[in-house]
């Protein structure tokens, strides 16, 4: 999960799912469900209901008229929330790791394990493929911060526990407390509250759309949150994919990986879900006990998550059209996993590479 909005730093991504969701829906922060959240105060800026709606005040003028517009408006919202519950969780299958067919064989590293027929036709996307090859970050392909976000407390991402060595990246988690000679990213104030583990981010400065991608990672073996996700916001919008989550030492979910679908709201005070598509999958292991392979196939119409080759989360894409940011991390989330113990620190995520394709011309 990137990081947003927590303490006094605005976005400090974990908070966008721990602080700010609408009473009376579950998150998968507190406990295992596809329930998915609406929140009846907001239209979909993307829908056809919105945009008329914004046509209307437009045109017309006076107090009463713009009160009746507004009156519509609290209408369309409900209904337009109802109908887009239903819309976002129809179709949606999900699929737990606990045996049965073995994982594809890969046999081309150049092709997608979901798919080393190369039935899709893919063609490697150099810009935001890494093998980390050399001893440093490309700097032109990753950002070693996220701009805006100083990690939720008590933790901050500090570039120091970033490493590539010996064909690996690793994102670290220390007990550290924040000090003169943290790598914290530019522009970016930690507040008073407390910050007493060093984490760590990257993301690339370009953005992305639709294509396959994948990612060759070993989970932390702590109780942090290890993640890769796509992530963008725009205006008071902020939309994310989650292609993995898990946790490597939390003795409730240490055999699930986490895939999601998130748009929140950001309001100036707090953060709300607009609707999440949360799925936690058993892989019917400890998820760091081993290396897995997590891949995301987003299309215009459909969105496929895929872990070890194997089809875990499936549903139409009705909202992910938008160009986004692509991102791993290593962080603590309080609300959701809770504070490590001392013992299981220093703990890190180990990266093997990030791989990404798109379509070629059939």
């Amino acid at each position: 999960m990137p990081g947003r909005v927590a303490g006094t730093a605005r976005y400090d991504r974990p908070g966008l799912r721990t602080l700010g969701r609408a009473k009376g829906h579950r998150s998968k922060r507190n406990g295992l469900t596809d329930e998915l959240p609406t929140n009846l105060d907001r239209l979909d800026r993307y829908s056809p209901v919105a945009a008329q709606l914004g046509d209307n005040r437009k045109m017309m003028n006076g107090t009463v008229i713009r009160n009746l517009v507004v009156t519509a408006a609290i209408a369309l919202t409900v209904v337009a929330c109802v109908e887009c519950q239903e819309r976002h969780d129809q179709g949606w299958t999900k699929k737990d790791l606990l045996g049965g067919t073995l994982p594809p064989e890969r046999y081309n590293d150049k092709l997608p394990l979901t798919d080393q027929g190369n039935s899709g036709n893919w063609q490697i996307d150099e810009a935001f493929t890494d093998d980390f090859a050399g001893e440093t970050l490309d700097p032109g392909r990753w950002r070693t911060y996220l701009p805006g976000g100083a990690g939720q407390s008590p933790g901050y991402y500090d570039s120091n526990n970033i490493a590539v060595k010996n064909g690996h990246l690793r994102l670290e988690v220390v007990k550290r407390p924040a000090g003169p000679n943290a790598g914290i990213g530019p522009h970016i104030r930690l507040g008073t509250v407390p910050r007493e583990y060093g984490e760590a981010a990257i993301e690339t400065p370009a953005t992305t759309r639709y294509g396959y991608y994948e990612v060759k990672a070993k989970i932390a073996r702590a109780n942090v949150d290890s993640c890769f996700y796509l992530y963008d916001r725009e205006q008071d919008v902020w939309t994310e994919l989650d292609i993995f989550e898990a946790s490597g030492t939390n003795h409730e979910h240490k055999q699930h990986v986490f895939v999601t679908g998130h748009v929140f709201y950001d309001h100036p005070n707090h953060i709300e879900d607009k609707f999440q598509i949360p799925a936690a999958i058993s892989i019917g292991e400890d998820v760091a006990d081993d290396y897995h392979v997590f891949g995301l196939d987003w299309e215009p119409e459909q969105l496929r998550f895929y872990i070890d080759g194997k089809l875990v989360r499936s549903g139409p894409n009705v909202y992910f059209h938008q160009p986004l940011k692509m991102a791993l991390g290593v962080e603590i989330v309080p609300a959701w996993f809770g504070i490590p113990t001392d013992s299981e620190l220093p703990a890190g995520m180990e990266v093997k590479y990030v791989h990404v394709w798109k379509h070629g011309a059939n």
